[in-house]
């Protein structure tokens, strides 16, 4: 069987790393690497997340693979927050700002006027961790930001860069559930969160699953590089979820370990658990793919 070559792009919250591989049609196999930091931009005193800066290491990556645009598709995959908002022209409204910057300080509190930490829990499945988008979300509510003002469509960070890559939207399912912007079961957005929180119901699009494509590179991002026409393909949006799946025979009685920015200890099961316990705990529950 003829060998078909794939290109992957995962960023991290500090590193960018990047690979070129084959496939045979039974073995994936490693050709080539590259790899970049991966550091927020700071300005007036907050940090924000380097999209320019993302795109150009993408691009610098494939042009180093130098296979001229031969690649069947592009995935990539992106650390587990972070995201942009579109206006009516289909521009960036502003620099995304980084998941830790301190803006969010003290944004449960404002939280807790709505919603305890166990209703939300109730609601998402998610133990509340304030760095997640969906209190950046309430934040930019609070502030009156541009975001909100002029805002029409969100977008992940990983459906960011596609957007940004290939001029189409989509929003991937896994990673909004990892946002903490999904139902409990992940098959919607939770608009009654987004109700009560005041953040606007129309910024949020159709969900697309992992494993579609969503348009091709565009001559405008290739700048001259010979990729102008290659696939870019949604995969899990979450760099976790994406490692998973290359992880065989998971299931509720294997436990996993994720080694990245953070320590991720999970297992794969048919349902969200939320009990008490799991409260207690701090457990989360995310939509995985083919759940």
């Amino acid at each position: 069987m003829k060998e078909s070559l794939y290109a992957a792009a995962d960023i991290g919250a500090t590193g960018i790393k990047m690979a070129s591989a084959v496939f045979d049609g039974r073995k994936l196999r490693i050709r080539d690497t590259y790899s970049e930091p991966n550091l927020p931009k700071v300005k007036d005193g907050h940090e924000f997340a380097d999209i320019g800066h993302m795109l150009k290491t993408i691009r610098d990556g494939l042009g180093w693979f130098g296979e001229n645009g031969r690649f069947v598709s592009l995935g990539i995959d992106t650390y587990g927050n972070g995201y942009g908002i579109l206006d009516a022209e289909g521009k960036l409204i502003q620099e995304p700002y980084h998941y830790r910057d301190r803006r969010i300080d003290g944004i449960m509190d404002q939280v807790h006027r709505c919603f305890t930490d166990w209703q939300l829990y109730q609601q998402m499945g998610n133990y509340p961790v304030k760095t997640r988008a969906l209190f950046h979300l309430y934040r930019d509510v609070l502030d009156r930001s541009p975001n909100i003002m002029k805002g029409v469509r969100f977008l992940p960070l990983s459906s960011l860069l596609e957007y940004l890559i290939t001029g189409q939207a989509s929003t991937e399912r896994t990673i909004a559930s990892v946002l903490y912007l999904l139902e409990q079961d992940g098959e919607q957005w939770n608009y009654e969160v987004f109700r009560k929180l005041g953040i606007p119901e129309t910024l949020f699009g159709p969900l697309s699953e992992p494993g579609i494509a969503n348009g091709s590179i565009t001559p405008s991002f290739a700048s001259g590089a010979a990729i102008t026409g290659v696939p870019v393909v949604s995969v899990a949006g979450h760099d976790t979820e994406s490692a998973l799946i290359a992880a065989p025979g998971l299931d509720k009685t294997k436990v996993f370990v994720s080694l990245g920015t953070s320590f991720i200890f999970g297992a794969r099961d048919a349902a969200p658990v939320e009990n008490l316990e799991s409260f207690n705990d701090r457990f989360k529950n995310k939509r995985g793919v083919g759940d």
